[in-house]
C-alpha cells in the first residue's frame, strides 16, 4: 500500500500543472507585491547601497524606482500600496551572465520568443499569471514584469491627463 501511495504522489508531482507553473520571482521579489512588502524584503538582503532613482529611469509614467546594487525595482505611483511593476537585474560588470537554457530551467518554461531588435537580441518567456520575463542579451539585463499591471498603470495615466 505504501508503494502505491508513493507512486501516486510521484505521478501527481509530475503532472504538467505542477511542473509548468515554474518560478515567478527573482531572489524572492515578485511583481505585484506592495512597496512596504518589497522594502521589508530588501532589508533582509545584504545590499551594499540602495537609493531612489529618478522617475525617468523607470521609463513609465507615474512610476518610481529604487536601485540596490545590480537590482532595480520599479513601482507604480498610482495604485494603492505602490505595487512593484518590474524587477530589473543588471549583469554588467559581473561574470555571471545567464544562458537562455538556464533561464528556461529556472523559470520552468522551455518555450521562449526571440526578437532581433535594433538594441540587440531579446528573449521573452510568458510565465503565466500576467508575468513576463525578458532577457536583453546586449544590455546584459533581466526584467521580470507584471504586464497587466503595467498596462493598467499606463491606462490610469492616460485617464488622468
Amino acid at each position: 500500500m505504501l508503494r502505491f501511495l508513493t507512486f501516486i504522489v510521484g505521478l501527481v508531482a509530475m503532472t504538467p500543472s505542477c511542473w509548468s507553473a515554474g518560478k515567478q520571482d527573482i531572489m524572492g521579489f515578485t511583481p505585484g507585491t506592495s512597496f512596504d512588502e518589497t522594502q521589508a524584503l530588501i532589508s533582509t538582503k545584504n545590499f551594499r547601497s540602495c537609493f531612489r532613482v529618478p522617475a525617468e529611469y523607470a521609463q513609465l509614467t507615474n512610476a518610481f524606482g529604487i536601485s540596490c546594487d545590480n537590482m532595480h525595482f520599479i513601482f507604480s505611483s498610482v495604485f494603492p500600496g505602490a505595487p512593484l511593476l518590474s524587477i530589473v537585474v543588471s549583469f554588467r560588470g559581473t561574470a555571471e551572465m545567464p544562458s537562455t537554457s538556464s533561464l528556461s530551467d529556472q523559470f520552468g518554461n522551455k518555450q521562449f520568443q526571440f526578437f532581433d531588435t535594433p538594441n540587440g537580441d531579446l528573449y521573452e518567456w510568458d510565465l503565466g499569471n500576467d508575468k513576463i520575463l525578458r532577457y536583453f542579451a546586449r544590455n546584459a539585463a533581466l526584467v521580470l514584469s507584471d504586464i497587466k499591471m503595467i498596462d493598467k498603470n499606463s491606462q490610469l495615466t492616460k485617464d488622468t491627463n
